[in-house]
């Protein structure tokens, strides 16, 4: 199921691991996908601790999400 949970300033200042643990992080998508990891190592402020099947899980629930809002939408137009 999609998270509701939105980022807030609130998220700025909490540790990685606790928006990790709450869902509510940005997965490094460098970090998941390239051999050489993070180009920005210490300094990047997106979560480390997302695994590739977790970003990939991610994009397919955010991509059926918008599929079903895009349904909802037109069904309404039509009445």
């Amino acid at each position: 199921m999609l998270s509701t949970a939105t980022a807030t300033d609130d998220d700025e200042s909490m540790p990685t691991s606790e928006l990790h643990e709450a869902g509510r992080c940005q997965p490094c998508a460098y970090f998941a996908f390239k051999a050489d990891g993070c180009r920005r190592g210490a300094d990047c402020k997106r979560c480390h601790l997302c695994t590739y099947d977790e970003i990939m899980r991610r994009a397919r629930e955010l991509k059926k999400a918008k599929k079903s809002l895009r349904k909802l939408l037109l069904q309404q137009q039509d009445e």
